[in-house]
Formats: C-alpha cells, structure tokens, sequence
C-alpha cells in the first residue's frame, strides 16, 4: 500500500503499519490513513530474512534500497490499537511492552562522528534480534573549521522527485537570497577543508541544520 499523504518531504514521519487478518492499516503521526482487505496478503510465518529498508523479493544488496534516515524501528507480535498507536508515536519504549518482539533505537555510536566500526544494529527488546547494517551512512561529515552535519544531500523539487549526493554532502539554506532571487546556502563533504557558498533553487529540499562545535 502507498500512503495517501505524502512523506517525502524532508520532515520527519512516524509510520505504522498493522495487520489484523486480512485488514492492512497504515497509520502517519497516530491518525489513519489507509486501511484495505484482501485476501492476498503476504504469509509472514517463515524463515526468510528480515530487510529493513529494503525490497524482500531480492537478495541483500541487489535493489531498491530507501533513500532516506530511519531513527527507529518497532516490531509486534500483534496489531496496535489506534490508540494505543496515537499515545506512543512520541514515546521511546522501556523494551517489554506485551507483544513487541524487536526495537531498533539506531542509537549506538556517537553522533556526527565516524562510526565504520558499528556494523551491528542492536535490538532493545529482551528477544536480542540484533541484526547486520548494510548500505548505511556511519560517517557524520566534519572538516577542520569544527562545522558538523549529516550527509543526507539535498531533495530535488517535488515534481522531479529524487536525492542528490546522499551519503557524501550536508546542505543547508542561509537567510540570504542571492541577486537572481534564488536561495542561498553553505554545503559541506568529507573531503572538503571548508564550507561552499552558493544558491539553488528554492523548490529544492535543504533541510539540513549544521552545527559548530563551540
């Protein structure tokens, strides 16, 4: 199922997915918005494995990764209520609610620094399903003037619909705009020893905040 509001929009989204029988409901920020029957749905007893932003129908790696941050990931034994979905949307759980069977925090490491090293993804339910990271960004971006970001690129207009340079450059808007009437902003990549001035477009996305460590 495809969401009817839209959430590639560069804000952050909860999403919750539930199925009872053969109802399918997709939940955004707590409130409803997509529920179907069917009889053809998915068998999910198996032993296949487990893809979190990924197609299951192919091998790891092979296609269809997400472009985009996950900052958490729940999974139950069970279908939510609505409100039970509603009351926790903002709330980090305590790992032994009744029926949750996996919760990835994504919070091992350290924030905007170099983490090559943390490859396994730690589940902080009492199940321990920990699982492999591939395909993820563990580099934060810094260079030698103190600045920091995450190198999530910046979103092309809504109409075209696509990243840039995810993975490799932190963009950011200033509050100026340029002679042409266009944005203006600073970027930043890891092999950069400075921060780059420039103006784009103001359809685009470049929703990144920098910090400078003081």
């Amino acid at each position: 199922m495809i969401t009817n509001i839209p959430i590639n929009d560069g804000t952050w989204h909860r999403i919750a997915a539930t199925r009872l029988e053969h109802t399918l409901s997709i939940y955004v920020g707590g409130q409803l918005d997509r529920r179907k029957t069917s009889a053809n749905i998915a068998n999910v007893n198996n032993n296949s494995v487990l893809r979190i932003a990924s197609s299951g129908c192919v091998e790891i790696g092979a296609i269809n990764p997400f472009g985009g941050l996950i900052d958490e990931l729940r999974i139950w034994n069970r279908a939510l209520d609505s409100e039970e979905i509603l009351q926790n949307k903002n709330c980090e759980l305590e790992g032994d609610e009744s029926g949750l069977i996996a919760y990835y925090d994504f919070n091992q490491g350290i924030a905007l620094e170099e983490n090559t090293e943390e490859v396994l993804l730690f589940d902080r339910s009492s199940n321990e399903h920990n699982g492999t990271l591939l395909n993820f960004s563990l580099l934060g971006t810094t260079n030698e003037t103190g600045w920091s970001a995450l190198p999530v690129g910046l979103r092309a207009p809504v109409s075209e619909n696509y990243f840039e340079e995810f993975g490799t450059t932190a963009y950011f808007w200033t509050s100026d705009i340029s002679t042409n009437g266009a944005g203006t902003f600073y970027s930043l990549s890891g092999n950069q020893s400075d921060l780059k001035f420039g103006d784009i477009d103001k359809n685009y996305g470049l929703s990144i905040r920098c910090l400078k460590d003081r």
